[in-house]
């Protein structure tokens, strides 16, 4: 039980050491909830601003976006030497997933909080799987992706 407790904090705190499938997942899922607490805490206050539910979500959409590249780029993948592509051509790759992620919540906001008229506080947490899944699959294989060992 030691052995496996120190293996997972291993996996947390030094990602550099650790770039195992696994250990990576459990980084994303922190790395996820950090940035997903992000874009729903500034998604509240903008309602809470009487801003609309787009609105709210536009703006809460990049600020998770921005930690969300942050975290995952040095926390999550690690070995920034390793990585296939710069920063600057990560960004730019980064921009396109970001813009999809807001396409997909904008649509389930308009589906189920303008047509439908469920909460939208609900309607924007309900639509963190899709969001997330998209940016996971993005980071790993497109976005934060390392070159082959030789």
């Amino acid at each position: 039980m030691d052995k496996l407790i120190r293996r997972l904090a291993a996996s947390i705190f030094r990602p550099s050491q650790n770039q195992r499938f696994g250990s990576q997942f459990v980084r994303q899922i922190l790395s996820g909830a950090l940035a997903t607490s992000v874009d729903l805490l500034v998604f509240h206050i903008g309602l809470a601003w009487s801003l609309s539910a787009q609105a709210a979500a536009l703006i809460s959409v990049f600020s998770g976006a921005v930690v969300n590249f942050l975290i995952t780029r040095y926390y999550v993948f690690g070995h920034i030497q390793e990585q296939k592509k710069d920063i600057l051509t990560q960004i730019t790759f980064y921009i396109p997933a970001v813009l999809v992620s807001l396409g997909l919540t904008q649509l389930i906001i308009y589906v189920f909080h303008n047509q439908l008229g469920w909460n939208p506080m609900l309607v924007r947490a309900g639509a963190v799987p899709v969001v997330y899944l998209w940016t996971v699959l993005c980071g790993k294989f497109i976005i934060f992706n390392k070159a082959q060992s030789k």
